[in-house]
């Protein structure tokens, strides 16, 4: 059995290690989505929404990423958690706004979206992922 110190250190390894891993991943994302809102905005933004499709994925496990660091963050760093439940509430709003845009076939309302909503957030996510990477949070 583990002490509540050791545990707690875990814990705190295990957060720093999975955030250094979505700031990489977001790091990465984010160029991607940046360069795609040229052809959301063009006559034919098909390809641009089968490079969103594709995103889902990655949004499925940026939740993830959120829920755990916010329930790890709760107890010892209340403002960061914080921080993880506003990063999280905006990113699901921005999700359903898009979703409504990629069933109204809306490249433009798509990629203005994406760039202002998404991406914005993505952007707070990489942010605090990167804090907790760095421990500097501690």
């Amino acid at each position: 059995m583990s002490t509540p110190a050791e545990h707690q250190q875990a814990i705190a390894t295990q957060l720093q290690q999975s955030s250094e891993a979505m700031a990489e991943y977001l790091a990465r994302a984010l160029p991607v989505l940046t360069d795609n809102l040229a052809t959301l905005r063009s006559a034919d933004p098909e390809a641009g929404v089968a490079v969103l499709a594709q995103a889902v994925e990655g949004l499925e496990w940026i939740a993830e990423y959120l829920s755990a660091a916010q329930g790890a963050t709760a107890d010892t760093q209340p403002e960061i958690s914080a921080a993880l439940q506003s990063v999280q509430q905006a990113l699901l709003g921005a999700v359903s706004m898009i979703v409504d845009a990629m069933t109204a076939k809306d490249g433009a309302l798509l990629a203005d979206l994406v760039e202002f909503e998404l991406i914005e957030n993505l952007r707070a996510c990489e942010g605090v992922a990167v804090q907790l990477a760095r421990g500097a949070a501690h």
